[in-house]
């Protein structure tokens, strides 16, 4: 039978004394719980020894705990407490018994991000053994991490340029209000200021003069996306002296509070360049004397070496675990306007246009034949495409979906040379089955299907004048589409296909061109730009052409080579996204 034991808190904090010649290290021992034993426990701790190991015993750090009213078991506290004391790290200890054996976990954590480097565990029979161990593992074990704890998050104002309004990016967000010496500014407060700035945020100088305004040390921008149930966050970071971008950074996790500690750590070493930056003096201005007698040519000075303590940026990840990297200096313009968990499973949108139209003849030997040109009739035009398995499955089978489009003219009317005003009516509608294949952040999909476009002008055939036929498509469709994503929100999205037109409705009647063939393709071009989570606006244009060899015969009603029948439509509408896994 197992009992579990009442544990104790202890806790050290690792301090780096403001002014040290040597590389020592201070301690400082929080006080324990009481309970039997740990009096000695506590004893044993304020005796810890070492070269480079000096105390600070718990009645110190006890007098500043209760001077905050800080509580070691939350995060937050415990890096105000590493703040307010310039603490490198925190070292928590747990006293128990277990099956008869005392046991003591010891927890070393970083000041700068509040995460576990290392861990020590000691066991022991008896409660003076393990007195013992304390006394000479303990030391030596903290010595050994030192170097892993980095230094504490300095006071540091950081202005938020971008960030989304997901539920994960705001949560994030929060956590890394919530470390002490860290200021974070909204996006509203710096565009606010920005206001009466040449430029704005947009501009590296407008930037830089916001900065100034609201004594900024770092620019971030954000964005979280969420990809095989891991989130990743990538970062911008812009020298707010400059405005210029400085580096770029990714961490990845698979819960927010861990990614916000990986971020954290990431930012860490910027965070630290910037406060020393802001803290340093600036040097001296130099001051010109005129010259008496020309001064002779001088070699230029030569380019100091750049301090060594200024290195170049890097992302600690000496924590276990950790995963944040630092990418190459090659993002654009992060603008972080939606969450994204994976590709969209349910895409639906409309538009409004205008739509021409010519049908032509070539080879009309007797002029008979009548052409026709329809120019700027307004249309609309509604679409949807979804992925059912997309909502609750990955892989092969959220690649697997179907679409449809409808296009439909509104109030057309058409008229002849004297002026008579026929009805006209235009419709067009296809349907498909598709596959696509997502490349990072493109993706190239494959259709086959079928549709019917129609168009015809009512009563014309009854007039003194030669008709007008009327033509219904009916087609089977094989068609291409891409969506190349050309910055984070402006995506280019073509589209190609062919069709075998199986009927062409009164043109390919007994009374016009019986035995006429039809070669048809169709193209569109659209260009999309998100504008909010799933909501996008776009302007595309679209082209179908019907080429008919007409194969007449002496004996047929109407005699020409060939004919062309072409539709232009142009339109600009919205559509809105839903998410898949």
């Amino acid at each position: 039978m197992v009992r579990r034991p009442t544990l104790f808190a202890v806790t050290l904090c690792v301090i780096v004394p403001h002014v040290c010649a040597a590389a020592s290290v201070t301690v400082a021992v929080a006080p324990l719980d009481v309970s039997p034993g740990s009096a000695r426990a506590q004893a044993q701790l304020d005796a810890l020894e070492a070269p480079d190991l000096r105390l600070l015993v718990s009645s110190e750090v006890s007098a500043q705990m209760k001077a905050q009213n800080l509580d070691l078991g939350l995060s937050a506290d415990r890096l105000k407490l590493m703040q307010t004391l310039q603490a490198q790290g925190l070292l928590r200890t747990r006293l128990g018994r277990v099956r008869g054996r005392h046991s003591a976990e010891i927890s070393l954590i970083t000041g700068t991000t509040g995460r576990t480097v290392d861990r020590l565990v000691l066991r022991a029979k008896r409660r003076s053994r393990l007195n013992y161990l304390i006394t000479k593992r303990v030391a030596p074990w903290v010595l050994k991490n030192a170097e892993r704890l980095g230094s504490p998050l300095p006071d540091v104002r950081l202005g938020m340029l971008e960030v989304g309004a997901s539920k994960v990016e705001t949560t994030v967000l929060r956590l890394l209000d919530q470390q002490a010496g860290l200021t974070i500014l909204r996006p509203v407060a710096l565009q606010q200021a920005a206001e009466s700035v040449t430029g704005g945020l947009f501009e590296a100088t407008g930037r830089a003069e916001v900065a100034r305004e609201l004594n900024l040390q770092l620019f971030l921008r954000m964005r979280i996306t969420r990809i095989k149930q891991r989130y990743t966050a990538h970062a911008e970071i812009i020298d707010a002296g400059t405005g210029q971008r400085t580096a770029a950074i990714t961490a990845r996790a698979r819960t927010t509070k861990t990614l916000s500690a990986r971020l954290l750590q990431a930012l860490a070493p910027h965070l630290q360049r910037a406060a020393k930056a802001r803290l340093s003096p600036a040097p001296p201005a130099p001051v010109a004397l005129a010259p008496t007698t020309p001064a002779p040519p001088q070699a230029p000075a030569p380019v100091p070496d750049a301090p060594a303590d200024e290195p170049e940026p890097t992302v600690a990840t000496d924590a276990p675990g950790a995963s944040a990297t630092e990418q190459p200096l090659g993002l654009t313009r992060i603008n972080p306007k939606v969450h994204q968990r994976g590709p969209s499973a349910l895409r639906i949108g409309a538009g409004f246009g205008f739509m021409s139209r010519q049908l032509s003849y070539t080879d009309d030997l007797f002029e008979t034949l009548r052409p026709y040109e329809l120019q700027a009739a307004p249309v609309v035009q509604v679409f949807a495409r979804a992925y059912p398995a997309a909502f609750v499955l990955k892989g092969w089978a959220a690649a697997l979906g179907l679409e449809v489009n409808l296009s439909y003219g509104l109030g057309l009317s058409s008229k002849d040379s004297a002026d008579r005003t026929y009805e006209t009516q235009a419709l067009a509608f296809d349907a498909a089955l598709r596959a696509r294949w997502v490349f990072s952040r493109h993706e190239v999909g494959l259709a086959v299907g079928g549709g019917l476009q129609s168009f015809s002008v009512k009563g014309l055939q009854s007039q003194l004048e030669p008709g007008l036929p009327g033509v219904g498509y009916a087609f089977v469709r094989v068609g291409a589409d891409a969506r190349f994503t050309l910055i984070e929100d402006l995506s280019l999205r073509p589209r190609f296909g062919w069709r075998n037109v199986l009927s062409g409705g009164e043109m390919t009647s007994d009374s016009w061109f019986p035995r006429a063939s039809v070669l048809a393709f169709d193209a569109e071009v659209c260009v999309a730009y998100r504008v909010w989570s799933g909501l996008e606006v776009q302007a595309g244009a679209q082209w179908q052409r019907y080429a008919y060899d007409l194969g007449v015969q002496p004996e047929d009603p109407h005699i020409a080579g060939g004919a062309v029948d072409q539709y232009w439509s142009g339109n600009v509408g919205v559509s809105w996204s839903f998410l898949g896994r």
